[in-house]
């Protein structure tokens, strides 16, 4: 379980707790400033259950304590999500073969940023 911010250009701090890639629990502030949670984030709307948290902290302490009391049934939901996300036609490639992995990307990206040599440029002559 690790906590991570709703999408790539969110700001503040993380609010998405995921499993396995999956978001299972949703920190959410209101305008007053008080914060709520959605429990069986992943889950259709009807299924989720909304909670008043006292602070971000107290949330994030909450929701965490709530998902290993529910760790089994967690990781069953999450695999079959992740399942259902692996037969989606963007999960292949144009040539029919599995897209590269999160991981696999990261070792693609180091290992071309590794093999990549940047000459210094030559300073310019002020005139």
């Amino acid at each position: 379980m690790q906590w991570k911010l709703v999408h790539l250009t969110a700001s503040g701090p993380p609010t998405v707790l995921e499993l396995d890639g999956v978001g299972v629990v949703r920190l959410m502030d209101r305008v007053g400033g008080t914060w709520f949670a959605v429990l069986n984030y992943h889950l259709d709307e009807d299924q989720q259950v909304r909670r008043d948290c006292t602070s971000y902290e107290a949330g994030r302490r909450g929701a965490e304590l709530w998902a290993q009391r529910h760790m089994a049934r967690l990781e069953r939901e999450a695999a079959a999500k992740r399942e259902r996300w692996a037969r989606l036609p963007v999960a292949a490639g144009e040539d029919g073969r599995p897209r590269l992995t999160v991981e696999q990307m990261a070792e693609e990206r180091a290992r071309i940023a590794a093999s990549i040599t940047v000459t210094p440029r030559r300073p310019r002559r002020r005139r």
